[in-house]
C-alpha cells in the first residue's frame, strides 16, 4: 500500500523550504500567482502581507515602513487603519517592513517622481549596485554600495537595518529577481513574502552563488 501526500493548490512548501535553506532565511512565504506579470504579482504580495499583518498583529512593536516600494503601497492599501499616538520613534524601530527594488525604478515610482535621475542611477549601476532597500543600494552579493545618493536619502542604513529585531521584505517580479537575490545575500531579511515565479527563479544558479556578504 502506498500513501501519497498532495499539497493543496496554492501551497508551495518546497519553494519556501528552498528559499530558507539557500539564503538562511528564518521564514519564507510563497504565494500563488496566475501570471508572471509584475503588476499583478505586486498586488497579490501586498494583499498577502496585509493579511498576515492583520491576522497576527505585532504586540507593542515600533514599526518602520519603507516608502519607495510599489509592493509596500499595495500592502498599505489593504490594511485597515490602526490607531497610533506615537511619533519620533525612528531609532526604536523593532519591526521593519521593506520593499526590494531594482536600481531602475518601477514605472509607478517613475510616474510619481519618486525616482532618481538617470545619471544617478547609471552611477549606482557602475558602482556595482543591483538593488535597494529603503533605498540603500547593495550589489549582487549583498554588499552595501556607497554612492552620492546616500546623502540624499533619509532612511536606515543596511547596517542599522540588520540590527532591527525583524525585517519583513515584500518583493517579486522578473525585473526584481537579481535585486531580491542580492538583498537576501545581505542576510538582513528575516521574512520574505514573494510569488511562486520569483521563488522558482531564486532557486536557479545566480551570479556568485554561495558567496555571502562580508
Amino acid at each position: 500500500m502506498r500513501t501519497t501526500i498532495v499539497a493543496p493548490s496554492g501551497i508551495y512548501a518546497e519553494l519556501e523550504e528552498g528559499s530558507r535553506d539557500r539564503f538562511s532565511l528564518p521564514e519564507a512565504i510563497v504565494i500563488e500567482g496566475s501570471a508572471d506579470r509584475d503588476g499583478a504579482i505586486m498586488a497579490l504580495i501586498g494583499e498577502e502581507a496585509a493579511h498576515n499583518f492583520e491576522v497576527a498583529p505585532p504586540n507593542e512593536e515600533v514599526i518602520g515602513i519603507s516608502s519607495r516600494s510599489e509592493t509596500i503601497l499595495k500592502m498599505v492599501d489593504n490594511v485597515r487603519p490602526m490607531r497610533s499616538n506615537r511619533t519620533g520613534l525612528f531609532g526604536k524601530i523593532t519591526l521593519s517592513i521593506v520593499g526590494i527594488g531594482a536600481v531602475e525604478p518601477s514605472s509607478m515610482l517613475a510616474r510619481n517622481g519618486n525616482a532618481f535621475l538617470a545619471s544617478e542611477l547609471a552611477e549606482a549601476a557602475e558602482a556595482g549596485g543591483v538593488g535597494d532597500i529603503g533605498p540603500k543600494i547593495f550589489d549582487k552579493i549583498g554588499r552595501p554600495v556607497k554612492t552620492p545618493l546616500d546623502n540624499r536619502v533619509n532612511g536606515m542604513t543596511l547596517e542599522k537595518q540588520a540590527r532591527t529585531d525583524r525585517v519583513f521584505a515584500l518583493a517579486g517580479g522578473r525585473a526584481e529577481t537579481d535585486a531580491i537575490r542580492g538583498a537576501l545575500m545581505t542576510r538582513e531579511v528575516d521574512v520574505l513574502i514573494s510569488d511562486k515565479f520569483t521563488a522558482e527563479r531564486l532557486q536557479e544558479t545566480g551570479p556568485d552563488h554561495g558567496t555571502e556578504a562580508n
